[in-house]
This record gives C-alpha cells, sequence and structure tokens, in this order.
C-alpha cells in the first residue's frame, strides 16, 4: 500500500520520500528532501494531529535504544524540519512547541492517495534514468563510484581520529544545561521550563555548538559540577541557584566555565521575571561569553 503524501499550508509532504514540495504555477518544485529521523518525526506529528505527541513517545518511536543525548537529536530534528518549512519557533504556524511535554501540529494536514488527485504529478521532474539514455547513465555510474571512493575514505578518516591524542580538544564549544529545577516545591518557579526554553533557544546555534541538554546533565549533582565537565567534556556549564528566605524566592543563573571554574555570568531573577525572559538572558550572556553572534 502506497504511503500517504499530506498537504499543509502551501506545502506537500511525500512521507516515502521525505520530500517536501511546493506548488508553483502548474508545477511542483522540492523544497526540501528531509532526512530519514526529521521525515519520522514528521509523520508522527501529523499523523497525531491535534494531540499532544510527547517526548517519550517521540523516543520510542524514533530513539528506543538511545540513552543518551535525546534532546540534542529531537531538537535537531524540530530545527530540520522548521527550517524546511521557513518557520519561526517563536510565531509557528506549524509546530507549537509544549515545553517539558512535547510537540503538537497545528496545521490542519489534508491526506491524498497521490499527487495525481490534483492533477500535477506529471510535472515532477523524474529521477529515473531512461533505458536509452545510456552515455548518461555511464556518467551516473561514474560519478557513483567516485562517491563511493571518497565514502571509503571518509570513513578511514573518522576511524583513524580514534588514535589521535586525548587532550586535542574540538572547536566547537560544548553546552551542558542543568536541569534548573529548585528542590523546594514552595519556591514560586518549580519546575524546568528554563532549561527546555534554553534548550530550544541555543538549538539555533547548532552549527557553532554543542548543546546538552537536562536528560544529559540530571543525574548530575549541581553542587559539584565536576563529574559533569569530565565525563560529558562540556566546556560551559548553565546552572541555577533557587534560593527561598521567608516570603522571598530568587534564582541565581550562572553560567560557569570548566577549564578554570570560573563564573563567567551571573544574575538573580526574581517573581517578576518570566520563564522566557530568564532564558533569553541567559542565552545571550552564554553567547556572548564565548562570542557566537
Amino acid at each position: 500500500m502506497p504511503k500517504p503524501i499530506y498537504r499543509f499550508g502551501a506545502f506537500f509532504f511525500r512521507t516515502d520520500t521525505g520530500e517536501l514540495l511546493r506548488q508553483v504555477n502548474s508545477k511542483f518544485e522540492v523544497q526540501e528532501q528531509l532526512a530519514p529521523q526529521p521525515t519520522k518525526l514528521l509523520c508522527l506529528l501529523i499523523e497525531n494531529y491535534p494531540d499532544l505527541v510527547s517526548r517519550q513517545q517521540i523516543k520510542d518511536h524514533i530513539w528506543p535504544d538511545v540513552h543518551v543525548e535525546y534532546d540534542r537529536s529531537l531538537h535537531f530534528c524540530v530545527r530540520q524540519i522548521r527550517a524546511a518549512l521557513s518557520e519561526n519557533a517563536s510565531n509557528p504556524k506549524f509546530i507549537e512547541t509544549i515545553p517539558r511535554k512535547g510537540y503538537r501540529w497545528i496545521s490542519p494536514p489534508e491526506q491524498l492517495s497521490s499527487l495525481k488527485a490534483i492533477g500535477l504529478e506529471p510535472e515532477l521532474k523524474s529521477t529515473i534514468v531512461p533505458e536509452t539514455d545510456l552515455p548518461n547513465k555511464r556518467k551516473l555510474f561514474r560519478s557513483g563510484r567516485i562517491a563511493l571512493l571518497l565514502l571509503v575514505f571518509a570513513g578511514l578518516c573518522i576511524a583513524g581520529l580514534k588514535f589521535l591524542p586525548t587532550d586535542v580538544t574540538t572547536a566547537t564549544p560544548r553546552v551542558g544545561i542543568m536541569p534548573m529545577q529548585p528542590t523546594d516545591r514552595t519556591h514560586f518557579f518549580f519546575n524546568n521550563e528554563i532549561a527546555y526554553l534554553l534548550l530550544d533557544d541555543l538549538g539555533k546555534y547548532s552549527n557553532t555548538l554543542d548543546i546538552l541538554g537536562p536528560t544529559s546533565t540530571e543525574k548530575y549533582v549541581p553542587a559539584d559540577l565536576k563529574p559533569l565537565s569530565q565525563e560529558l567534556k562540556v566546556d560551559w556549564i548553565i546552572n541555577g541557584k533557587f534560593l527561598t528566605r521567608g516570603d522571598t524566592s530568587k534564582i541565581l543563573a550562572e553560567i560557569i566555565r570548566t577549564s578554570d571554574g570560573a563564573h563567567r555570568w551571573v544574575k538573580y531573577f526574581d517573581r517578576g521575571s518570566s520563564s522566557q525572559q530568564i532564558a533569553e538572558e541567559i542565552s545571550t550572556g552564554l553567547l556572548a561569553e564565548i562570542g557566537v553572534e
């Protein structure tokens, strides 16, 4: 049975190939071809419209055997889909983020059995080479053989990295976000929404930063962050200290450089500060310290 095609907004999504298409006049143009994991995630969200898809549902469906850095993989997939749809996370038209819970597809999808249903499939460019076009087939074969050799060479290079000295550092800063959750249930901010907002916000800089979210850091004790920096090889730690004195509650947010333990950025927030405001100010402070624009 052929896999369905979904239409939403100005897009057509081919679940069999991961292609996102746009209709331009009487033709289709391929806007983006998603990788397998973003394709699975997009299918899962659309098929569950308009219900919330929990983070656990997504993990069980796409990464059932992955136990570390799940947050990073999930947010990378969400960013890939949003980029393909030209969507702004702060003003979503397709994917709504439900902090600490999961995601919800918010654009009503229409299911099609095929693109022929709207009379435009013949306009798609075929990727099949005709049998009569033998010279082009030979060129494709040579290109494929060269590509295979390049992949083998790349694999050998990656394998060779195992023999590099262990003190070689990466040029990409690695950031660990602590759960940012107080132990005192009477605190005005008893949840870790800030951590997930930070994960979403800093995820926009995935090309220049490696981000580890609260799922990866939750087993570490905020009072002793040395094991976190050593075992997860993070360069920066974002942590929150939650203070309650009488009727006064505050959050002390801190950005710590692990190379020397220096608290490079510290700020107090009180009840008047929203989760979004706190996350944005921490993100700005971190990016300024690292030098990311």
